[in-house]
């Protein structure tokens, strides 16, 4: 297991640990009939990934695609609202007027996984289809999609194989947690490692497909473990004078995300650090040398971010954009929310925009 793996394994035991106690479902041990069913499940969902997916032409795989996600949607006759319907005609117009043929890329929120909200991811994908074949009729539409063990916990194990294979072949699949699974499952899953996530979504663009990327916040506190103050630490790491850094980024990082998530009320969970968390996160950052003007900085800006209801991938961003922008392909990116600025639940297309270069358009939370 390389460093970045048991990295990964142990940020995700923390998340892992939080669901254990709020909702008791720790991730189980599974016997050896277990192992062989999934194997067999993922098996068969890798090849109907390649045959129904891979192979087939772009219409008929995005009409099954589109298929699948209407089974989670409950509206068939969704309509837009007046906003949405001028921002996917100003996508078309940028579409159709741009010098060189642009591939699209659906960056959207994530709806959590309550029963008021988890059908509208279905209803996001099945309209993300429709402009696509609107715009790029011929692009094949790509899902980005979690599919490990605590992405797919609550699924049946048929249905887990089947969809864990269709989404490692036929679309980009990331597994956060390798080494988790059964070997032979974990060889069949080996395009969806994670550190492979970034390298496919450019790749598929660059073959001018459409890439639909949902952020995270499907589960408000696993995001802000997973991401949100996992950056913070990042961040805060480069601070540290270099004579002073007596452990790993990671190990620090671990550190920072294991002490803002002790308990039903950290900060993690709750969104809001208290002043006991703030002056323990505080007394430990001043340990490490931080100069205290940039420690109340970093903090404050720390507190705005768990306010959120999705953590702001700004990392992400420069990752992907530089590495679009480097292979010099024009991607039209098209926002959607599952907010309107009053706080309506529903599906709402944001102002479209070109990634111009590396850092001429970060998204905003209001993007």
């Amino acid at each position: 297991m390389s460093l970045g793996e048991k990295f990964q394994r142990d940020l995700l035991s923390i998340a892992v640990d939080l669901d254990a106690r709020l909702y008791g479902k720790p991730l189980r041990s599974q016997s050896f009939l277990t192992q062989t069913a999934e194997l067999f499940w993922t098996a068969l969902g890798n090849f109907l990934g390649l045959a129904l997916i891979h192979v087939l032409p772009a219409a008929p795989a995005n009409f099954l695609c589109k298929k699948f996600a209407a089974l989670e949607s409950k509206n068939e006759n969704f309509v837009f609202d007046g906003t949405s319907r001028q921002n996917i005609e100003k996508a078309k117009r940028m579409h159709r007027d741009s010098p060189a043929k642009p591939a699209l890329l659906f960056v959207t929120t994530h709806p959590e996984t309550t029963p008021e909200q988890a059908h509208l991811l279905g209803q996001m994908v099945v309209q993300g289809v429709n402009i696509s074949k609107a715009l790029a009729p011929s692009a094949r539409f790509r899902i980005v999609q979690a599919l490990d063990d605590f992405a797919l916990d609550t699924l049946s194990l048929p249905v887990k194989g089947i969809y864990q294979g269709i989404i490692n072949q036929g679309h980009i699949g990331i597994n956060r947690m390798p080494g988790t699974k059964p070997s032979l499952v974990e060889h069949l899953l080996f395009p969806s490692h994670y550190s492979k996530t970034i390298f496919r979504i450019v790749n598929a663009l660059n073959k001018r497909e459409t890439v639909w990327l949902a952020l995270p916040g499907g589960v408000i506190h696993n995001s802000r473990v997973l991401y949100g103050i996992r950056e913070f630490a990042r961040d805060i790491f480069r601070l540290v004078p270099i004579g002073q850094r007596s452990e790993h980024r990671r190990d620090f990082e671990i550190f920072m995300v294991r002490l803002l998530s002790k308990g039903e009320k950290s900060a993690s969970v709750t969104g809001i650090m208290d002043r006991n968390q703030e002056n323990e996160l505080t007394e430990h950052l001043k340990n490490w040398g931080i100069p205290q003007e940039k420690i109340s900085e970093a903090v404050n800006n720390l507190k705005e971010e768990l306010k959120g209801l999705m953590p702001f991938r700004k990392r992400l961003f420069r990752i992907l954009y530089s590495r679009i922008c480097r292979k010099g392909v024009p991607v039209l990116v098209i926002p959607f929310g599952h907010l309107d600025k009053n706080g309506q639940l529903g599906v709402y297309v944001r102002d479209p925009y070109f990634i111009q270069d590396a850092k001429s358009h970060i998204p905003t939370r209001e993007d």
